[in-house]
């Protein structure tokens, strides 16, 4: 994946459930930054799930926010077009 400037954004990064836990996402996350590296790329962020909160900080990453998404829990209340 080439960067995007000078901070690359890890959009997504996933592991099969029956997969997890085998070092296959640090794995991943180990040639990612490996290729950030080799070109020139300095810093990277990242957005994690819960699992992904677990790993990242192995891997050098800290935690500088938390988000919160929202999602209606009765989706037929949505009003519709027309």
């Amino acid at each position: 994946i080439p960067p995007m400037g000078e901070d690359p954004w890890v959009s997504g990064l996933a592991v099969r459930s029956d997969r997890r836990g085998q070092r296959y996402g640090r794995a991943l996350m180990s040639r990612l930054l490996q290729d950030d590296k080799a070109s020139g790329v300095r810093s990277s962020v990242l957005l994690a799930s819960k699992d992904g909160a677990r790993l990242y900080p192995h891997m050098g990453y800290r935690q500088v926010a938390t988000m919160q998404i929202f999602c209606p829990v009765d989706r037929s209340a949505w009003a519709k077009p027309g």
